[in-house]
């Protein structure tokens, strides 16, 4: 809903105008194609480097056609730069950067926290991501934090919760898949999920907690969501019932 003016504005959206003027001098973009810049920059949470990525890549696409890609595959910011250091080639390989200093548990508890959205509690991440793994939780967390994997929020009741940026969510679903544990995980989601609204279920009717837990669940909407879409597409439908 921003004006077009503070759209131009934004840190982003310039550098991405900068970048692509290097390949196109002629880039101009003006109403509903800033609209769709913005789109784009919002898809690739700001990152300068994947923003320099993608405007390497308006020599192939329009400003469309460079959403649509993106919308479908962030694989697509593949680049050809040669002054650029080896691991700085994809944005991939950047991620990969940071992933590769992690600890093997650590690496598999980053994966599996992909079948997250919206955010991350403690408890749940321990439900369902840190069974048969020997690690601490929360060193394991404040690890990733500080390689900037992961992002601290705060969620209803000062409750702490964790964020993943979009480009380094869909890295993470990409190693879960890798790790052949994509299944396992999404069915583990589904069940801690399905039995977090269970506890709810009486304290919504009413009494002192109901507001509490309200806000609880406001806080998990997208989990329950990605729980209630995986449980019927799964053919889980029991466990789809329950949740409904």
């Amino acid at each position: 809903e921003a004006s077009l003016d503070s759209i131009l504005e934004t840190e982003s959206i310039a550098l991405f105008i900068e970048r692509t003027k290097a390949v196109r001098p002629d880039f101009q973009p003006m109403g509903a194609e800033l609209k769709t810049l913005a789109q784009i920059c919002l898809k690739l949470d700001g990152l300068p480097l994947a923003i320099e990525l993608a405007a390497a890549r308006m020599k192939l696409f329009s400003l469309e056609g460079l959403k649509d890609q993106l919308d479908t595959n962030l694989g697509t910011l593949r680049s050809d730069l040669r002054d650029v250091p080896a691991r700085h080639k994809t944005l991939w390989d950047a991620i990969a950067w940071s992933y590769d200093l992690l600890a093997a548990p650590e690496q598999m508890l980053f994966a599996r926290s992909a079948v997250f959205h919206g955010g991350r509690s403690i408890p749940a991440i321990q439900e369902v991501c840190g069974f048969d793994l020997e690690l601490d939780i929360l060193d394991s967390l404040e690890s990733l934090m500080n390689k900037n994997l992961i992002k601290h929020v705060e969620g209803a009741g000062g409750e702490p919760r964790f964020i993943m940026l979009e480009t380094i969510h869909e890295y993470a679903r990409e190693k879960l898949e890798g790790f052949g544990e994509t299944q396992t995980s999404n069915e583990r989601h589904a069940r801690y999920f399905t039995d977090y609204v269970e506890q709810a279920k009486s304290d919504l009717r009413g009494g002192p907690d109901q507001m509490r837990w309200l806000r609880r669940l406001d806080d998990e909407h997208e989990n329950l969501l990605s729980a209630l879409e995986w449980s019927f597409s799964d053919w889980n439908l029991e466990l789809g019932l329950r949740l409904v």
